[in-house]
């Protein structure tokens, strides 16, 4: 029976993990303020 629970809890564990390492990378390559140091506005260069 601990085998069983130890499986279930190994297995939960890995799908933490990378759910985890999932959307950490969702929310980097999502990451906005990135978009805007590389790639500026015409209007706001002229701004400037």
């Amino acid at each position: 029976m601990a085998n069983l629970w130890l499986t279930t809890l190994g297995i939960l564990f890995l799908l933490g993990v990378a759910g985890g390492a999932f959307f950490y990378f969702l929310k980097v390559s999502l990451h906005s303020e990135d978009a805007v140091k590389i790639d500026t506005p015409k209007e706001a260069k002229s701004r400037k």
